[in-house]
């Protein structure tokens, strides 16, 4: 189905009343759930809205969440995509946001990486081992993106690298709690509601690369520039909310 018919269906709907959240699917979330696409029909308020999905694996949580606390004010907006397993292979992964009837402030856009790291470090003296444990709080502020009319995107490379993991006398390395938060305002630029997806697409090699982005109507592709192979995986389970705003 193209997008444009889902976007009619969606507005047929619209038409008909202005929805609440129901746990119920109504047609148009079941079509996005064939889709890979849970779908929320929400009315913009002072209290917040929401959507959460996940990736086939349940490995990566999707949170959506849209803020409008004035009426014609502008819509604030929250993703936040969490690794409910660490990830194997930890190269440039790329997430963002589609949206429609919207124009982005693109002076608001921040993105926010951390994660838990933990290690074991081994030191052999007088042929006796001693072992300690150690942990830290990773923090960065990614600044690398692309936007477009309809979406944008962030680069984030996730903490830490495969092949030089639990080496050198490291054992029982891993990352948990390792999630990515972008944040950014908007305007709406039509009555009709406006439409926002997230997309994530998670590196799968441990190969260095610089990926090739694009953005249109149709959602965030990625690929690298100059191969055959498309070592990008695109994650279904992203977090869609159809916001009526006020």
């Amino acid at each position: 189905m193209k997008q444009e018919e889902v976007d009619d269906i969606i507005e047929e709907n619209i038409e008909k009343g202005i929805y609440e959240y129901q746990e119920k699917e109504n047609i148009v979330s079941k079509i996005f759930t064939k889709m890979g696409i849970k779908s929320v029909e929400v009315k913009g308020a002072t209290k917040p809205a929401s959507d959460t999905d996940y990736s086939p694996s349940k490995a990566v949580k999707s949170v959506l969440i849209c803020t409008q606390e004035k009426k014609g004010g502008k819509i604030s907006v929250s993703y936040t995509a969490s690794w409910l397993k660490e990830a194997y292979y930890r190269g440039k992964d790329v997430l963002g946001v589609t949206m429609k009837r919207a124009d982005c402030d693109k002076s608001s856009l921040k993105c926010y990486h951390s994660a838990k790291h933990y290690w074991t470090q081994t030191v052999y003296l007088d042929k006796h081992a001693f072992r300690r444990n150690y942990s830290e709080t990773l923090n960065t502020k990614p600044t690398a993106k692309n936007t477009g009319v309809s979406g944008f995107t962030f680069t984030v490379n996730l903490f830490g690298e495969r092949n030089k993991m639990n080496g050198l006398g490291i054992s029982n390395e891993k990352y948990t709690n390792e999630y990515i938060n972008i944040r950014f305002t908007c305007k709406a630029s039509s009555k009709k509601n406006v439409i926002m997806a997230t997309d994530y697409n998670h590196w799968k090699s441990n190969k260095s690369v610089s990926p090739s982005i694009s953005i249109s109507g149709g959602g965030i592709s990625v690929g690298v520039s100059g191969r055959s192979t498309n070592y990008y995986q695109k994650l279904d389970g992203n977090a869609y909310v159809n916001f009526n705003h006020i």
